[in-house]
């Protein structure tokens, strides 16, 4: 079981009364914003502003928008389409509040997400990160619950000393069901805005190398896992990928002398998906180099042989087959 010591960090003035910007980045959700936005102005923490940042979009998101204009609390902001990382950041430059919450457009929060998320800062106020439990959504199937949700008793809270324990099994942050100090976005220097997959977890992981992540095992936010444009892709392209900074990492871990199997084994993680990327653009020869700098894996062996057998023998066609059945 973790523990509930959290790292140093002091967020400034504390006050009895907590306020949050949320931050919405907006690209093409026209199906789903409206509901994603209700249940923000829902929540029964009311002390928020709202900032959705339109990222360029080309459908009825905007029009369907018109439905809140008279909510105050409401700020849309447009910019060119840059990606979901620099509409975030955006977001952050433009929050007038110290704690930075983050909603998908696809996504939704049950109304005590902000409530659950105040209650967290006030008995952690050092923690880097603030987040609950979430289900997922799959069209009309019954929404269930994360995987790392039956890790915990119900309605455990505390904070996370080994968030990469946890992160090489299923991610216990997303990009819906979390909050952040703007003090800490700020000089970690937010999301990377050349990434497009996976920016959310390279930031997690940035914030969990310097702070623990107060988290409560309560289901207050859901993950649509069916929206429009949302990313299904497995293999993306390698400059949009967070496994392009994989070898620089491994290579920082190893001169660091730090002695943490659970986040050397996530940087091994990493670089075996930056070989599946290689692996699929046909360079088999760069998948060997990378695999074999990590070929001391031992919690991730099994999806390290798998990579190993495409260098040699498995064709990308026939792996894409195998990875349906």
């Amino acid at each position: 079981m973790e523990n509930s010591k959290c790292s140093k960090y002091s967020p400034g003035q504390q006050v009895s009364t907590l306020w949050f910007t949320v931050v919405v980045p907006l690209f093409n959700k026209e199906r789903h914003v409206v509901r994603a936005v209700s249940s923000v102005l829902n929540q029964s923490h009311e002390q928020f502003e709202l900032i959705i940042v339109n990222d360029g979009s080309t459908d009825g998101s905007l029009k369907a928008l018109d439905m809140f204009k008279s909510e105050l609390r409401l700020m849309i902001v447009s910019q060119t389409n840059q990606g979901v990382s620099a509409a975030r950041n955006t977001g952050i430059k433009a929050a007038r509040h110290p704690y930075i919450a983050f909603l998908d457009a696809d996504d939704e929060w049950k109304p005590n997400f902000l409530s659950s998320i105040a209650e967290l800062i006030k008995k952690f106020p050092n923690a880097g990160a603030f987040c609950t439990a979430y289900e997922f959504r799959e069209g009309d199937k019954a929404p269930y619950p994360s995987f790392h949700y039956s890790e915990f008793k119900a309605n455990w809270t505390g904070c996370i000393d080994n968030y990469f324990r946890h992160a090489l099994k299923h991610p216990i942050v997303t990009a819906s069901s979390v909050v952040v100090p703007k003090m800490i976005l700020e000089t970690l220097g937010g999301f990377y805005d050349n990434l497009r997959y996976g920016e959310d977890l390279e930031l997690w992981a940035r914030i969990a190398k310097k702070y623990s992540i107060a988290y409560i095992n309560s289901i207050e936010a859901v993950y649509n896992l069916v929206a429009d444009n949302r990313s299904n892709v497995n293999l993306p392209r390698l400059e949009e990928s967070y496994a392009q900074y994989a070898e620089i990492e491994l290579d920082d871990f190893r001169k660091s002398g730090r002695v943490d199997e659970h986040y050397e084994e996530y940087v091994f993680q990493r670089n075996i998906i930056l070989a599946h990327l290689h692996l699929a653009s046909s360079n088999r020869k760069e998948a060997r180099r990378v695999l074999w700098k990590v070929r001391a894996t031992r919690l991730n062996r099994r999806q390290w042989i798998v990579a190993f057998f495409r260098c040699f023998w498995l064709t990308n066609r026939i792996y894409d087959v195998i990875k349906k059945m």
